[in-house]
């Protein structure tokens, strides 16, 4: 059985102008010193990191997959991966040391700064974490889904806990426990299974939401219906056979 690996180095850094063309503060606004100061607040204080586990398949059917005796029930699950044999389970954070950075009584500003940062070090961490990954392991093109894919409807979010049962002690090496409703704390964390795909394949194509700061790819129907129906679709990854 492979361990789960620790990655406590994800080392990426935010570009201040980025951080303000999100929240949509122009260069000469006096809110950016504010936000200029809580930047390097962040930088000092967080720590993104990452659990993972290189996983066998032990079985396949129509309505999703087996490992280790627990089924992850997904028709898109079962399109995906197809005939591959092995599937990389992971979660990334941010770390609660983010949270403590803009105390409870803090402003409006920083608290949505705050959110904006957070947002973009979780994606890029979750993109560095994915490249080391994939050199690590052979993998060429991957693709990454979650439970909760699809708004829900895809990949059930109460999967979570067969997802984390995988990881092992997932609060003692990262600092992230699910809630009783399936969330993760610190909320600035990803959990999911990441592949290799023959073709570009992102779970924000499956996603109806417009609002969300994260989004990788437009959404997309054709993909999401076949998906749903555990079928595939001309926009559907081609997944491969792993060595």
């Amino acid at each position: 059985m492979q361990q789960s690996q620790l990655l406590d180095d994800l080392h990426v850094r935010i570009d201040e102008q980025e951080v303000l063309q999100w929240l949509r503060i122009r260069p000469n606004s006096p809110a950016v010193p504010h936000v200029s100061s809580l930047l390097e607040r962040v930088r000092a204080a967080t720590r993104p990191r990452a659990l993972y586990r290189e996983c066998s398949i032990d079985r396949h059917e129509s309505d999703g997959i087996w490992i280790e005796g627990l089924k992850f029930s997904s028709p898109a699950l079962a399109v995906l991966l197809g005939s591959s044999d092995r599937v990389i389970a992971y979660v990334v954070t941010c770390g609660r040391e983010l949270d403590a950075v803009v105390p409870q009584d803090g402003s409006s500003l920083e608290k949505l700064a705050l959110d904006t940062i957070g947002n973009l070090i979780l994606q890029a961490s979750c993109q560095e974490m994915e490249q080391r990954i994939a050199e690590r392991h052979g993998f060429g093109m991957t693709g990454r889904i979650g439970p909760g894919a699809g708004d829900g409807e895809l990949w059930p979010i109460e999967q979570q806990a067969e997802l984390f049962g995988l990881l092992g002690d997932t609060a003692s090496t990262i600092g992230v426990e699910l809630t009783k409703d399936h969330l993760m704390l610190p909320i600035k964390s990803l959990s999911g299974f990441l592949f290799a795909t023959e073709d570009d394949f992102s779970a924000c194509q499956l996603c109806q939401s417009q609002e969300c700061p994260m989004r990788e790819s437009a959404f997309s129907p054709a993909l999401r219906s076949a998906l749903a129906q555990g079928k595939p679709a001309d926009e559907s990854p081609s997944p491969i056979k792993t060595p």
